[in-house]
């Protein structure tokens, strides 16, 4: 079977046996009790579609479907489900979503997820009631800084992959671009990264391919565009500055306005992490 190689600076994130992979001869839909339908999201990769289990109408899970005939090749999308499983394995924190099961089928892979009835934060940003901004942004940070203590990298933070539980906590998803770089490396060129344009750092959004980046200052940037679009209930755009935002909105409260200037400092050199964000969030809580 196709596989990437690991990047020079990256550490393989190992797929140990902590959740059931289920190799399956065909459908997933026919072999298991669940009804597929309807489709929640759509991504590079795939399709996430809910699935109601048969015998038990209350049980629904997400599932997170990967053509093996998809517009990405076989080796890439191979190479995604195994970094979405590595990172499953390798962390465990309640600010991050869980992995239920992964399937490899003869047409897709796909991985099995506790199902977010309230949908991803994209979906209902500019609704939030103010009483839980902080909580968001504390909670966020608090995975994100997680994520950053365990070296890995998530490479694609953005409000689409935030998931809104039924106690309107958010949860941090979608792990197919994450990478786990090794303790003694501190920057990586910016060819290495993809994820979403609205949310890409301005070393990355203007970069040259070569020049050395702190991947987890990129993804702090992309933390405090999330936190910048639940405070100010908007939602980022590619000509946003959103510095300039910081500094003369006044849809942003005073308490959160020092912290994003300091994530969304342009400067990565000079950009805060996202345990200073973390703790940051903590005194106010």
């Amino acid at each position: 079977m196709a596989t990437l190689s690991t990047p020079p600076g990256e550490e393989q994130v190992e797929s140990q046996p902590a959740f059931p992979i289920l190799n399956l001869q065909g459908d997933f839909f026919k072999e298991l009790p669940y009804t597929p339908g309807p489709v929640l999201s759509k991504g590079m990769s795939g399709y996430v579609m809910l699935a109601t289990h048969r015998d038990k109408p209350k049980v629904r899970i997400a599932v997170k479907v990967m053509p093996l005939t998809a517009k990405l090749d076989k080796a890439v999308t191979e190479s995604m489900f195994n970094r979405e499983l590595g990172t499953f394995n390798k962390t465990d924190h309640r600010g991050l979503a869980k992995c239920i099961m992964a399937i490899r089928g003869p047409d897709y892979l796909a991985i099995a997820l506790k199902f977010y009835p309230l949908g991803d934060l994209g979906r209902c940003v500019m609704t939030l009631p103010s009483t839980v901004q902080t909580w968001f942004a504390g909670r966020l940070s608090e995975a994100v800084a997680y994520l950053h203590h365990k070296r890995i990298v998530h490479g694609d933070i953005k409000l689409q992959n935030v998931f809104v539980d039924e106690g309107f906590t958010p949860v941090l998803g979608d792990f197919g671009l994450c990478r786990c770089i090794r303790e003694e490396v501190l920057t990586i060129t910016a060819d290495r990264f993809g994820g979403t344009e609205h949310y890409w750092a301005p070393e990355i959004r203007d970069r040259d391919n070569q020049m050395l980046v702190d991947p987890f200052k990129v993804d702090t940037y992309a933390l405090g565009v999330v936190i910048l679009a639940v405070v100010a209930l908007v939602k980022p755009t590619i000509d946003t500055d959103y510095l300039v935002m910081v500094n003369i909105s006044d849809r942003i409260p005073s308490c959160h306005r020092c912290i994003l200037k300091r994530v969304l400092d342009p400067d990565f050199t000079q950009r805060c992490t996202s345990y200073d964000v973390m703790t940051f969030y903590s005194k106010l809580l």
